[in-house]
């Protein structure tokens, strides 16, 4: 019997880091761009961006109002509260220039009347969040207004949690070779991509395999010199921002 035989593959995708960070559900499958999703612990949108990212993606780009509608209800009433959520948008460079932490195009927006109005009272709003649902306001759910991060001048608007959206490659391939396994996947242009592997996952120590590979929007591969053994050894593919 060879000894290639005896060692045991599995495959992971699309959940990179998430026995790491802390959510409150997910990951949570839109069926219109078949994307995860993840409703966040209240935090400020800093925060809130850093696990989005541990995740494998940002906090959620909203590209149409099909999406604006399936996440907010999908999230705005978790639980039976009443959420402010974080979005993707920011302030990136003056004001006004709000940009998407993704990199996408800004396109679609979904503003309450009147916002972004960069209110004086906070000294600047620099990140955008959809409203919840029963305000003091009175301000329909699910519209985006302006806020700073953190938010202490309007309580009524808590709690704020950020909504992660992580947009997974393709499920990889794996093909055996005489001392070693070759693991593809499908690929964007736009993509950045970290394979990694792990022995154990109630232990969850991942190692990167190679560096970063660049998209090229068909197939890309790494190639694991494995030594043969009887280990399980499960692998993903992490999207780097």
């Amino acid at each position: 019997m060879k000894p290639i035989a005896r060692l045991t593959a599995a495959l992971l995708i699309g959940l990179p880091g998430v026995l790491e960070a802390a959510t409150l559900v997910g990951p949570v499958t839109n069926p219109a761009n078949h994307h995860l999703y993840y409703l966040l612990d209240e935090d400020t949108w800093e925060n809130s961006e850093t696990r989005a990212v541990e995740l494998g993606g940002h906090l959620v780009t909203i590209n149409n109002p099909a999406e604006q509608e399936w996440v907010f209800s999908q999230f705005g009433s978790h639980g039976g509260i009443h959420r402010s959520l974080w979005i993707g948008l920011r302030e990136a460079n003056v004001e006004g220039d709000f940009q998407w932490s993704s990199g996408a195009n800004f396109e679609y927006s979904h503003w309450l009347p009147g916002q972004p109005d960069n209110s004086p009272v906070t000294g600047g709003e620099r990140y955008v969040h959809m409203l919840n649902t029963g305000n003091e306001y009175g301000h329909p759910g699910g519209y985006w207004n302006d806020l700073a991060s953190p938010n202490v001048a309007f309580p009524t608007f808590h709690p704020l949690c950020g909504v992660v959206e992580v947009i997974a490659p393709d499920s990889p391939r794996l093909s055996i070779r005489p001392s070693s396994l070759e693991i593809c996947w499908d690929s964007s242009t736009q993509g950045l991509y970290q394979l990694e592997s792990c022995s154990d996952l109630a232990v969850n120590q991942w190692t990167a395999i190679g560096s970063p590979v660049q998209g090229n929007g068909s197939s890309v591969c790494r190639v694991d010199e494995v030594v043969p053994g009887p280990a399980l050894r499960f692998y993903r593919v992490v999207v780097l921002p």
